[in-house]
């Protein structure tokens, strides 16, 4: 490990344990964390190599911070039909009040948490947030091992230390020989299927032409069955080498059941009052050369249909925030974001958020936007729950992290449930007036090229 060995991380880790923890049981729950600088590795590539169940994965858009983090040190979830979002994250954010200032919560929700869940999904719950027992994490240039242990004077914290102390020694730190070979294709179905999509899609235009919505957004569930069970880091480690310009993130509740993704999309970023988000919406594919792939830039930058579903996107952003901020402004020209796949056109925005504005609030406000649900809102949420034929779970619901000062949370898009031997991926597009069944299901087949290469 050269910087510090496995015997005196050992050692540190079990001094930790034992002095840290207060004799004195009436001082209330409270988190204490251990960060050790250690010599520098890839935070994937270690969780890969880990024997527990139950694993954590977040990188950010930049690649200037990466997570792996295994067992739990505390975990709030909610698994019923959730009507208030906001009660939710004040749990959280009351867990967090003297919690140390990088101690982070990893977690997500459903896009429709109200809605009964099936039953892939079920373990997932409806939100659930985890402080990593242990992270392996990069920031810059340096890298990092930490251990976190939430002190309840209810219980009875030696046990829990000792308990700690064998889960640190099953942590393998051993390089990896090789990666795991992904199992044979035995299959593909798609929900749903080429004729059901156009039926869905002329559904839409047809409540646009009644003026019962302006967008809809209409996502397909595709599942891939192998030969034998999917190793969901793995997958994920695959992605991030195909596309390393995107947020990437892995929530796996036990040896072959996790969801994963790499996505474009921020939701929203706070750094204490100050929020940064971002319209992400209109898509064309890159070109296999510099010319193909100018043309498609050139052609999304002036196509109205694109614009138009960018412009959603982005006043219901400004209309959201200017709820819950003192200033909002967002950048004046129009950009684009260029993916391995794919490119959209993509807007900044930036305010300061009045006094009270808190997480749970910003994403009852927040989410979903015109770029996963439609516009309006309401009206496009109703037509997706009638029209879809799968449940979207987790797919397209935020996920990220919080902590005491900060939060970041990215729209779960291009993302994927392995169950066992079945990966479904999930994957959307926007339809607005003008809108074809048969580019839209081109386009999503361009989304999901990274998952099926």
């Amino acid at each position: 490990m050269g910087m510090i060995s496995a015997k005196a991380l050992a050692e540190k880790v079990e001094r930790f344990l034992w002095e840290k923890i207060p004799a004195n049981n009436g001082e209330g729950k409270r988190f204490i964390r251990l960060a050790v600088p250690i010599e520098r590795l890839d935070p994937l590539a270690w969780l890969l190599r880990q024997e527990n169940h139950l694993k954590i994965y977040w990188r950010n858009r930049e690649s200037t911070f990466a997570m792996a983090g295994v067992g739990e040190a505390d975990c709030i979830a909610e698994g019923n039909p959730l009507p208030d979002i906001p009660a939710f994250f004040k749990r959280l954010s009351r867990s967090l009040r003297n919690a140390p200032p990088d101690l982070r919560y990893y977690g997500g929700s459903r896009f429709s948490p109200a809605r009964a869940a099936d039953p892939a999904w079920g373990p997932f719950g409806v939100s659930r947030f985890v402080v990593p027992r242990f992270e392996c994490y990069a920031e810059g240039e340096k890298t990092w091992f930490a251990c976190n242990f939430l002190f309840d004077p209810a219980e009875n914290s030696r046990s829990r230390a000792e308990s700690a102390l064998k889960e640190f020694k099953k942590l393998n730190w051993e390089s990896l020989s090789a990666f795991p070979e992904v199992p044979a294709l035995l299959s593909r179905t798609d929900l749903p299927a080429r004729e059901g999509w156009r039926k869905n899609v002329l559904t839409a235009l047809a409540l646009m032409e009644q003026r019962r919505v302006e967008k809809i957004v209409l996502a397909r569930k595709s599942t891939f069955r192998f030969s034998a069970p999917v190793e969901g880091v793995d997958m994920l480690r695959r992605l991030q080498m195909a596309d390393p310009r995107a947020f990437h993130f892995c929530f796996q509740l036990s040896p072959h059941r996790a969801f994963i993704g790499a996505t474009p999309e921020r939701l929203y970023r706070r750094n204490g009052q100050e929020i940064f988000s971002e319209a992400v919406a209109g898509t064309r594919p890159r070109g296999n050369s510099r010319a193909a792939d100018q043309k498609y830039y050139r052609e999304l930058l002036h196509s109205e249909k694109d614009i138009r579903e960018h412009r959603f996107v982005l006043e219901s952003i400004l209309k959201s925030l200017q709820q819950l901020c003192c200033t909002v402004e967002a950048s004046e020209n129009l950009s684009v974001l260029k993916l391995s796949n794919v490119q959209h056109l993509y807007s900044r925005v930036r305010g300061i958020l009045e006094p009270g504005a808190d997480d749970g609030r910003i994403l009852s406000l927040l989410h979903p936007t015109p770029a996963v649900g439609g516009f309006p809102k309401s009206a496009a949420l109703r037509e997706i729950d009638a029209i879809e034929p799968f449940d979207r779970g987790w797919y397209a619901g935020p996920v990220g992290w919080m902590s005491p000062t900060a939060a970041e949370f990215a729209v779960a898009i291009r993302s994927g449930l392995v169950e066992d031997e079945r990966i479904h991926l999930f994957s959307g597009a926007g339809i607005v007036p003008g809108s074809s069944p048969e580019k839209e299901w081109q386009e999503i087949e361009s989304k999901i090229g990274n998952f099926v290469k």
